[in-house]
């Protein structure tokens, strides 16, 4: 799962996954990283362009969080964890990362399969 967030940290690009996830969401609640996103790891970091780039390439947790303009959101909490790249080219930064989760029953259990 991925997605690129311009230096305003406004999502620009969501893969598919996060597309799936959040595409009603964003054109609702507009484009905001910190809407949809919190930052577990590393710890007290925050969720802004110039702290992320001098974390760039750390392991990352990030969470899904519960956007207030939307009354249910079944993924909240969700976790995953990958690495927040610098895209200089496009002055950007790309997170790609994978469901945190504990074996295939937490795969199942977050509404996610494997094929």
């Amino acid at each position: 799962m991925d997605f690129e967030g311009n230096r305003k940290m406004e999502l620009v690009q969501l893969g598919s996954g996060f597309m799936q996830l959040l595409g009603d969401m964003i054109r609702k609640c507009g484009s905001s990283v910190t809407t949809y996103f919190e930052i577990y790891r590393p710890r007290s970091l925050r969720l802004s362009f110039d702290s992320i780039i001098k974390r760039s390439n750390t392991p990352f947790v990030l969470g899904l969080r519960k956007s207030s303009c939307r009354k249910t959101f079944p993924m909240q909490g969700f976790k995953l964890k990958g690495q927040m790249v610098y895209c200089q080219e496009s002055d950007s930064l790309l997170f790609i990362g994978s469901p945190l989760v504990d074996g295939l029953e937490g795969l199942t259990g977050s509404g996610l399969f494997y094929i």
